[in-house]
């Protein structure tokens, strides 16, 4: 298990994965990772953010992604069950011109918290990065487990 907002919560990550709060300073309320795979640019950052007044779960994860991108293409994949208060984590990826983001919306209504789960890819290939990153981000967002819900107060 990997620790994540000072133990609060924890995931799992693959090894060797880089925190980037060890080279710049990173928001209270993300966490930044790199994962090093030769040329290509991959990170996957945690996002704690105020719950969006949203109909459902699915235009939530819109209102996040228009946030985050510029685009409005988006293609919505799969419901992955979490941990988290036996909820359904949302997950759709976002085709842009040169890269490829994953992006994941666990709803905390309990404490008014969306967690937004994202990994960018520096790859234009959908089926080159579903098969060799998705399986990471999946995991991910399947063991997030809050520990300590005073991280909301």
């Amino acid at each position: 298990m990997f620790e994540l907002y000072g133990g609060a919560v924890t995931t799992v990550l693959p090894a060797g994965i880089v925190d980037v709060s060890d080279m710049r300073e990173v928001p209270d309320n993300q966490e930044v990772f790199i994962i090093e795979d030769g040329d290509k640019d991959v990170s996957i950052i945690f996002d704690l953010l105020e719950q969006v007044d949203a109909q459902d779960i699915n235009a939530a994860l819109r209102m996040h992604i228009d946030d985050m991108l510029e685009t409005n293409q988006f293609t919505m994949m799969e419901e992955i069950d979490s941990k988290v208060l036996n909820t359904k984590i949302h997950t759709c990826y976002v085709n842009c011109k040169n890269s490829i983001h994953l992006v994941s919306l666990i709803r905390l209504s309990k404490v008014e918290t969306d967690i937004v789960i994202s990994m960018h890819v520096g790859e234009s290939d959908i089926e080159a990065v579903m098969d060799k990153y998705y399986g990471i981000f999946k995991v991910a967002g399947e063991n997030f487990n809050i520990k300590n819900w005073e991280l909301f107060n």
